[in-house]
C-alpha cells in the first residue's frame, strides 16, 4: 500500500559506497600516525556531512532549481572541500576503523529493507532517519530526495515527469504522462559510483493498469570502476499485485559486486541485486522508487 500513497523517487537506489580505499607509495601519507589519520577522516566526512546537508537545504530557495544545479552544488563542494589523500589511497583504513560502532550496526541490518518511499514518509511527518537526513528537493516537474548517511556516503534519487517521444499512448480510457525515477550512488569522497533509470508511461480504466510505454538505462561511472554489474533486467514491464490492489510496473534491476560495502536503501552490501522502479495503480496514480531485491 506505501506505492498506493507514494509519487515520490527513491533514491535508490542506492546505494552508495563506503570509503574506498587503494595501495599507496605516498611516504608523506605513510608517516602519519594511524590514530590521527583516522581522527582527521572522522572529522572530515562529519565536516562534509553538516556542510553538504546545509548547502542541499539552502536549494530550497533557489529559483529554477533543477537535478543540474543540486549536482552542480554537490561537484563544487567536494572540489572546494577535497578529502584528504590518504583516505583514498591507504587499503588498511576502512570505514570499520573511521565509525565501528555505526559499521557493525550497519552488518547486524543487512537485510532489512527500508525504501526511499518510506523514508521519505518519515521525513514528511518529522521523524529523522536513525543513520542520516533525507533532503527533499521539489523543482518544476519533478522532486528529488537526497540521502545523506552519517558515515559520509549518500544517494540521490528524482522522480519526475518526462515528454515521450512518440506522444500519448492510449490502450484504454486514460493514460499517465511519462515519468521516470532515477538514483546515483555516491562515495564518502563524493565520486559517483553508479547510475540507473526506469521510465514508463500507464494505461488505465479503474479496474486495471497496464504498462503503455516503457524504457530504462544505466552508467557505471569512473568512480565504480571497480564494481562488477551484471544487467538483470532494463527498462522491463511487470504487474504486481499486493492483496486487494493491483499496480502496473516498470524497472532496471542490476547485480553488483564490490571490494568495499555500497549502501542502497539504507542497506550496505557488497553484493546485491537492486533496481529503481516507476509504477501506476488502476486509478492512474503513479509513484517511483528504488529497492534492494535480494
Amino acid at each position: 500500500m506505501r506505492k498506493f500513497f507514494s509519487f515520490l523517487t527513491l533514491a535508490v537506489l542506492l546505494l552508495v559506497s563506503s570509503l574506498s580505499i587503494y595501495s599507496t607509495s605516498d611516504a608523506k601519507s605513510d608517516d602519519i600516525p594511524r590514530g590521527q589519520k583516522i581522527q582527521e577522516a572522522k572529522d572530515y566526512i562529519e565536516n562534509n556531512v553538516s556542510e553538504l546537508t546545509q548547502k542541499l537545504n539552502d536549494l530550497r530557495n533557489e529559483d529554477n532549481l533543477s537535478m543540474e544545479k543540486i549536482e552542480e552544488t554537490i561537484e563544487t563542494h567536494y572540489e572546494n572541500n577535497p578529502a584528504p589523500s590518504f583516505m583514498e589511497n591507504d587499503k588498511n583504513l576502512s570505514i570499520k576503523d573511521v565509525f565501528p560502532k555505526k559499521a557493525k550496526k550497519a552488518k547486524e541490518n543487512n537485510g532489512k529493507v527500508l525504501n526511499m518511499n518510506e523514508l521519505t514518509n518519515e521525513a514528511k511527518k518529522g521523524e529523522t532517519p536513525t543513520d542520516g537526513n533525507v533532503i527533499t528537493l521539489n523543482y518544476n516537474n519533478g522532486v528529488a530526495n537526497i540521502f545523506i548517511s552519517e558515515t559520509g556516503d549518500f544517494y540521490i534519487t528524482e522522480h519526475k515527469t518526462v515528454e515521450p517521444e512518440d506522444g500519448t499512448i492510449t490502450t484504454f480510457d486514460n493514460n499517465t504522462d511519462t515519468k521516470r525515477t532515477g538514483a546515483s550512488a555516491y562515495n564518502a569522497l563524493g565520486t559517483r559510483m553508479f547510475s540507473m533509470w526506469s521510465e514508463g508511461a500507464f494505461s488505465y480504466d479503474g479496474d486495471s493498469v497496464d504498462v503503455a510505454s516503457k524504457d530504462g538505462d544505466w552508467q557505471r561511472s569512473f568512480g565504480g570502476s571497480t564494481l562488477y554489474i551484471e544487467e538483470r533486467g532494463v527498462g522491463k514491464g511487470r504487474n504486481v499485485v499486493e492483496g486487494d490492489y493491483e499496480y502496473a510496473e516498470v524497472y532496471t534491476r542490476l547485480y553488483y559486486e564490490a571490494g568495499f560495502g555500497i549502501k542502497w536503501a539504507m542497506i550496505t552490501l557488497n553484493s546485491s541485486t537492486v533496481e529503481t522502479y516507476v509504477g501506476s495503480t488502476v486509478a492512474g496514480s503513479t509513484y517511483g522508487g528504488a529497492q534492494h531485491v535480494f
